[in-house]
């Protein structure tokens, strides 16, 4: 997903083509780390949707904006999820998921400019880690008005984001407060409800002009060494840090 046109699709593609859970987010931290990442995100979207009032799986209809992966529509297709669907600005990306998710209903569209069709309605959008990416505020603030327009009444949009304290850029996007975001959703009809954290140790952000904190460093450290004693390392550390994030 990117306003910067052929030159993104082209890096996303790129990533995309490597086909495992680091390309599609900490990819410099390597696999280990990546999949207790997803994991915990699994676990914790499930924690956060436990209470809702949602439809039974059969009858829900549920969009994930970004497909990524593929790690979430996989889950709705265990889970028995009645109407899965999925956008995706690389169609490396899409054509993956659809060998995943045969049933699924996917488009190659990119967030920047997608609208939702007359009618499309879904009962949980999804949008985890995925609007950091638009730098450019007018193009973050149409895709999440065009996801909370896609919203079904008595629906919900479950958004994942670093919400930092004060907007700051990266090389490759740029967190913004949760102020930015309650603007918005308020202003397409939406009810900003609640926050929790996905992660604490395992994915802090960088303090403004600071250096990733130890933890991640020796993550990558661990990662990245040739060592035979690095790999059963990694595994604990990677334990460790999720188990403590856990708690």
């Amino acid at each position: 997903m990117t306003e910067e046109g052929a030159s993104g699709a082209a890096y996303w593609a790129d990533r995309a083509s490597a086909g495992s859970l680091a390309a599609f987010d900490n990819t410099p931290l390597g696999e280990r780390y990546n999949r207790g990442l997803f994991r915990a995100k699994a676990g914790a979207l499930a924690s956060a949707l436990r209470s809702e009032d949602l439809p039974p799986a059969h009858q829900r209809r549920c969009l994930d904006a970004d497909i990524g992966h593929g790690w979430l529509l996989e889950r709705w297709r265990r889970e028995g999820v009645g109407l899965i669907a999925g956008l995706d600005a690389v169609p490396q990306v899409a054509e993956r998921a659809r060998r995943l998710v045969p049933a699924a209903r996917l488009r190659v569209a990119d967030l920047a400019d997608w609208e939702p069709d007359a009618g499309e309605s879904y009962d949980l959008v999804c949008a985890l880690d995925v609007l950091f990416y638009l730098k450019d505020d007018t193009a973050f603030e149409h895709a999440l008005s065009s996801l909370a327009r896609a919203v079904a009444p008595g629906g919900l949009l479950v958004v994942a984001d670093t919400f930092a304290p004060g907007t700051r850029d990266s090389l490759t996007g740029r967190s913004r407060p949760w102020a930015s975001y309650t603007r918005v959703l308020k202003a397409a009809g939406l009810t900003p409800r609640r926050r929790r954290a996905f992660f604490v140790l395992a994915n802090r952000p960088t303090p403004p002009g600071g250096s990733e904190p130890v933890q991640l460093r020796m993550m990558w450290n661990l990662a990245h060494a040739r060592s035979p004693l690095a790999r059963p390392l990694e595994a604990a550390f990677v334990l460790a840090l999720y188990g403590l994030d856990a708690l």
